[in-house]
């Protein structure tokens, strides 16, 4: 079991992205809006919703979030050792061109080497 946390502007999507990782639901997820200042309290909340949810003396379960979010919660983290967060990272994959089947390396090369002439 894991819990999901993340403040960005498309949580569903980083929730499908735990769901393919894992394979599994979250037990619990933390949902906050695009840019949230993660503070302490906001983290004392999530230990005390997780610390709820397992038996006690029981590991609370890892905490799955954005790498943009592990920036932010970073610096809030040396007080809160039962927490244990970890990153999703994103990969970028490119597909050929709607319509053209032109690979966008071969666009951006003929846009790094100058203007392209019309067909």
């Amino acid at each position: 079991e894991y819990a999901l946390c993340t403040a960005v502007g498309t949580p569903e999507s980083v929730r499908r992205s735990s769901v393919t990782a894992t394979g599994k639901e979250p037990g619990a997820e933390f949902i906050f809006s695009d840019h949230h200042p993660y503070s302490p309290e906001y983290l004392a909340g999530i230990s005390e919703t997780l610390r709820k949810l397992v038996p006690k003396g029981a590991k609370l379960p890892p905490i799955l979030t954005t790498a943009k979010d592990a920036v932010k919660l970073e610096p809030h983290l040396a007080g809160f050792p039962q927490l244990r967060f970890f990153a999703l990272e994103s990969r970028v994959e490119f597909t050929g061109a709607l319509f053209t089947g032109q690979s966008f390396p071969d666009w951006l090369g003929q846009k790094k080497s100058g203007p392209r002439s019309a067909p």
